[in-house]
C-alpha cells in the first residue's frame, strides 16, 4: 500500500487480457472489492464497496491511498498486522472499520491478499454478515482473541516507551565507564547501571515477544542443542530429589527461527515447569520428534487469519488451551514439556496466555512468561497447545515450524572486532523525546561522526530542503507532524538517497526484511546501544555489499 508497506510489490495487471470479463464478475459480487497498486493508490473498487462507501466517496477514492478509506485505527491494524502477514503467508483476514458515508463507521471483515501478478486485493463484507451480529454476541473465544489484541497493543506501547527511556540510560552510564578512573568506585556503579538497564531490558524484550514477534532474521536452530543449554541452566535451581528426563527424537532436528526468540521460548517453559513443582520433587520430562499433524490441536486457523485461543474439556477433568494458524503443508517439530506439579484452575487457564497476568507473588513473576511463548508462537507460523488440571501437572507442546540441519560451524559467528568509526560524516538525528536525542547524539560523537539533532520530522524535512550536507539520517519512527516512515517517503521522492537509520520501539506496522529491500534504509530496534548503532551505520554508509 504505502512504499513503507508494500516495497516490492507490483501494481496488478488490471489491462490485461480478459480484464473485463474479471471486472464483470467482480462488479457481480455482493462482498466489496478493493485493488490498490504498488503505491497504494486505489485502482477499482465495485459497485458493492461503493455503496458501502457511498457513492461520492467512492468515485474520489480512484486514482488516492487506501488510507482515508478506513478509520485510523484500521488504517494501523493493516499495516501492522495485515501487509506482513501477506509478505510472510499470501494472505490476511481481520476485522476493520471503513468510513462511510459523513464520516460514519462501518464494521467490516477484510480479507487481504496479494494478487499474482503483483498489488494487493481486498474483500470486504459488513462485520454482521456471517459473524452472528457485534461485539454483543461474540463467541468466548473471539471475545478472548480481540481481549488478546488489545493486550499486544498495550504491551508493544509500554515496550515502546520503556525503551526511549532505557536507551537513554544505558547510553549515558556507557560514557560513564568511558570517562571515569576503572578503579575507582564511580566506575563500578556505572558498570552496575547498565547490568540494571540490560535486566530491564531483558522484561522488555519479553514484552516485545508477546506484541511484536518474529520480527528477526530466522535460522534453523539445533532443537537438541539448544534444550540442553537451558536444561543446563535450569538443574541448579532444581527441587532435590527432582527427575528430570529427556526423550529426543529420532536423529538431528531443527526449527526454522529467531535463534534467540527460540532460546527464550525454550527456557520460559523449562523454568514454568520448575517453578509449578513448587519447590517440591517432583518429575519434569521433555521430548521432540517431527510431526505433520496437528489435528489434536482444536480451534487452530488458517494461515493469515486472525489467532485465536481455544479452550476445550479434554478426558479425565482436564482443560486444553490451544491457539495458532500454521500453514498445513508444512512440517513441524513438536517440543513438548510435562511437569507433574499442581496444575492450572479453569478459572486460571482462561487467562494463561495474556500478559501481566500471573498467580504468583508479586516478587516471583511478572506474567510475561507464557505471554511471551504464545507471542513467538504465534509469530513464527506455529501452535502452542496447553494440557492441564488441578493437581494432575501440564503438558506444553509447542509446534515450530522445522528446518533443515545445518552444520553448527558453518553458522560459527565471527571473533569480536572493533567498533567502526566515523570519519566525520554529518549524521541528521530526528527524535523528539530530549534526553533520547542527546543521549543519541552524544554516542554519534564518540564515534566519529557529527550529529545534528532536530526534534521532529518535520523540522528534519527542513534541514534536507535547505540542501544542508547531510551524509546519513537517524530517524525515530513515531514522531509527531512527520513520521519517521513519512519522512523517508518524501526523501525518496525528492530523490535524497542519503542511507537511513529507522528506529523503532517494538516493529509498529514495519517488516525489517521489506524494508531492507529499500535502497538504504534500515531498522535499529531500540534500547540502541553504541555497538549496534556503529555497526548498522557503517554498513549503510559503506552501501550494499557487492
Amino acid at each position: 500500500m504505502e512504499v513503507r508497506s508494500t516495497e516490492g510489490l507490483d501494481a496488478p495487471d488490471i489491462g490485461a487480457p480478459g480484464a473485463d470479463a474479471a471486472s464483470a464478475a467482480l462488479d457481480a459480487l455482493h462482498e466489496g472489492v478493493l485493488v490498490c497498486d504498488m503505491l497504494g493508490r486505489v485502482t477499482y473498487l465495485n459497485p458493492a464497496l461503493r455503496d458501502l462507501l457511498g457513492a461520492a466517496r467512492g468515485e474520489q477514492a480512484i486514482g488516492r491511498h487506501w488510507g482515508p478509506l478506513f478509520t485510523e485505527d484500521s488504517r494501523r491494524r493493516i499495516e501492522r498486522d495485515g501487509l506482513p502477514s501477506i509478505l510472510h503467508g499470501g494472505h490476511w483476514q481481520g476485522r476493520v472499520e471503513l468510513r462511510g458515508a459523513e464520516g460514519a463507521a462501518r464494521a467490516c471483515v477484510l480479507s487481504l491478499s496479494a494478487a499474482r501478478r503483483g498489488g494487493l486485493v481486498g474483500l470486504l463484507r459488513p462485520a454482521e454478515a456471517g459473524t452472528g451480529g457485534g461485539p454483543d454476541t461474540l463467541s468466548r473465544s473471539e471475545a478472548r482473541s480481540e481481549r488478546m489484541e488489545a493486550l499486544r497493543r498495550l504491551a508493544g506501547d509500554m515496550a515502546h516507551d520503556l525503551n526511549n527511556v532505557l536507551t537513554s540510560i544505558v547510553g549515558y552510564a556507557r560514557f560513564l565507564t568511558e570517562d571515569l578512573p576503572k578503579d575507582g568506585q564511580p566506575h563500578g556503579f556505572a558498570e552496575q547501571i547498565v547490568v540494571a538497564t540490560q535486566r530491564a531490558k531483558q522484561m522488555v524484550d519479553e514484552a516485545l515477544a508477546f506484541a511484536r514477534p518474529g520480527r528477526g532474521e530466522r535460522k534453523a536452530v539445533p532443537v537438541a542443542a539448544t534444550v540442553e543449554r537451558s536444561v543446563a541452566q535450569l538443574r541448579a535451581d532444581l527441587p532435590a530429589g527432582t527427575t528430570l528426563r529427556l526423550n529426543a527424537g529420532p536423529g538431528e532436528l531443527a526449527v526454522e527461527a529467531e535463534p534467540a526468540a527460540f532460546a527464550a521460548v525454550v527456557g520460559h517453559v523449562l523454568k514454568n515447569a520448575a517453578e509449578a513443582l513448587e519447590g517440591r520433587p517432583g518429575t519434569i520430562e521433555v521430548g521432540w520428534r517431527v510431526t505433520g499433524d496437528l489435528r489434536q490441536l482444536p480451534g487452530l486457523g488458517k494461515p493469515g487469519e486472525p489467532v485465536k485461543v481455544t479452550i476445550e474439556p479434554a478426558e479425565g477433568g482436564r482443560l486444553q488451551a490451544s491457539a495458532g494458524a500454521p500453514d498445513p503443508n508444512r512440517r513441524f517439530v513438536e517440543l513438548v514439556v510435562h511437569d507433574s506439579g499442581a496444575g492450572i484452575a479453569p478459572a486460571v487457564m482462561e487467562h494463561v496466555f495474556e500478559p501481566f497476568f500471573t498467580t504468583r507473588q508479586p516478587s516471583k513473576g511478572r506474567g510475561l512468561g507464557l505471554a511471551a511463548v504464545y507471542g513467538q508462537i504465534i509469530g513464527h507460523g506455529g501452535a502452542i497447545l496447553l494440557d492441564s488440571a488441578p493437581g494432575g501437572g501440564t503438558t506444553v507442546k509447542l509446534f515450530w515450524p522445522s528446518a533443515p540441519v545445518v552444520d553448527a560451524k558453518a553458522t560459527a559467528r565471527p571473533g569480536r572486532r572493533q567498533l567502526p568509526r566515523g570519519q566525520g560524516q554529518r549524521i541528521l538525528v530526528a527524535e523528539d523525546d530530549r534526553v533520547l536525542r542527546e543521549a543519541l547524539g552524544e554516542m554519534l560523537q564518540r564515534l566519529g561522526y557529527r550529529p545534528t539533532l532536530v526534534n521532529d520530522g518535520e523540522v528534519a524535512r527542513r534541514v534536507l530542503a535547505e540542501g544542508s550536507a547531510v551524509e546519513a539520517v537517524l530517524t525515530d519512527r513515531r514522531m509527531p507532524n512527520l513520521s519517521g516512515t513519512d519522512l523517508i517517503d518524501w526523501m525518496r521522492a525528492e530523490g535524497m538517497r542519503q542511507p537511513v537509520l529507522l528506529c523503532t520501539g517494538y516493529g509498529e506496522d514495519l517488516n525489517p526484511a521489506q524494508l531492507t529491500r529499500a535502497s538504504g534504509v534500515a531498522v535499529l530496534s531500540k534500547p540502541v546501544d553504541a555497538a549496534t548503532l556503529a555497526t548498522s551505520l557503517d554498513q549503510l554508509l559503506s552501501g550494499p555489499p557487492d
